[in-house]
């Protein structure tokens, strides 16, 4: 089980027995969780169209950034009360029928890598003193599938994604200055 180090390892008071602790949950580092983001834009001269894109590429978190232990993944387990009585030496606190205990280190197990392009292109029409911008904005271009929740209950449907970023879409756009 994860709970590895005794307090006192060489206890000798008569009675009673060591407590133990999960060490290895207290001192959590993580490796370094990079981003990559671009952006660019360009302007066709002669013809006013402007061309733009964007990519990111990102460590997908979990739902309560920013701590270690909810970046990453979990796989918790549903304790009842009767597998711990055994080990604890009494029921849990506040007659609780079940506990969860995560049984995977904070920090080690993260989602997929979300990598997302999205491009724009306008059209710029001048009237005068005004101008008319038509754009199209496509989204998700390479239509990644990354998923950016995932089942985190220990049990034959762990890590299943429950749901995943949206499929590639388009936006039209019209805007009108004077």
């Amino acid at each position: 089980m994860l709970l590895t180090t005794p307090t006192q390892p060489n206890a000798t008071v008569p009675g009673t027995i060591p407590s133990r602790r999960p060490r290895e949950f207290c001192d959590l580092q993580t490796h370094f969780l990079t981003q990559i983001k671009g952006l660019t834009t360009y302007t066709v001269p002669r013809l006013d169209v402007q061309v733009a894109g964007t990519f990111q590429s990102k460590p997908t978190v979990g739902q309560n950034f920013p701590s270690i232990a909810t970046e990453s993944l979990a796989a918790n387990w549903v304790v009842a009360n009767g597998q711990v009585v055994p080990s604890l030496g009494r029921s849990l606190s506040g007659n609780a029928a079940v506990t969860i205990v995560n049984i995977v280190k904070p920090g080690t197990l993260y989602y997929p890598r979300l990598n997302q392009f999205d491009v724009r292109v306008a059209k710029m029409v001048r009237f005068e003193q005004r101008r008319l911008n038509i754009s199209v904005d496509v989204y998700n271009v390479l239509n990644s599938s990354a998923g950016d929740q995932y089942q985190q209950t220990f049990g034959p449907s762990w890590l299943t994604p429950l749901s995943i970023i949206p499929a590639r879409f388009a936006k039209l756009g019209v805007q009108f200055d004077f």
